[in-house]
């Protein structure tokens, strides 16, 4: 059975090949920039808190 840093670096070998290779689709921003994404606000007037 392998240790878990022989998992690791296969991992990270297989990743390094497949961006050597170009075959990892485009890097995406999987989140909005609107002014309160991510931070808490306020559901009826829609401003942040400070």
């Amino acid at each position: 059975m392998p240790s878990q840093n022989q998992i690791r670096e296969s991992i990270t070998n297989q990743i390094l090949e497949s961006i050597q290779k170009n075959d990892l689709l485009p890097w995406r921003r999987p989140w909005a920039l609107d002014k309160n994404a991510g931070h808490p606000a306020n559901v009826v007037s829609k401003n942040g808190y400070r």
